[in-house]
């Protein structure tokens, strides 16, 4: 039983990670427009991993560096799918 001389225990925070998850989550939101994905991709790739190295070093936010990682990696593929699929498209016969 918590009272309220007992503090709750708290995560340390990684900005690293927070920061990276954004930047996955606009890169996917912004990875169904041809190519202007990729421009965000990189950003939450080198952000997530930062945060993961940080995590393994004894900070929290381990989860979120992985979806950033993760994030960043089906945005690209997103993308480049799109921005191939359109272009056969445009290519005609």
């Amino acid at each position: 039983m918590v009272t309220d001389d007992q503090p709750a225990a708290e995560l340390p925070s990684n900005p690293w990670a927070i920061a990276g998850l954004i930047a996955g989550i606009a890169a996917v939101l912004v990875g169904w427009f041809p190519l202007f994905g990729l421009f965000l991709t990189l950003p939450a790739l080198l952000l997530g991993l930062l945060g993961l190295s940080q995590a393994a070093q004894g900070g929290g936010g381990r989860g979120m560096a992985l979806a950033a990682v993760i994030l960043a990696g089906v945005a690209s593929v997103a993308s480049l799918v799109l921005f191939f699929v359109i272009r056969a498209l445009l290519s005609g016969p």
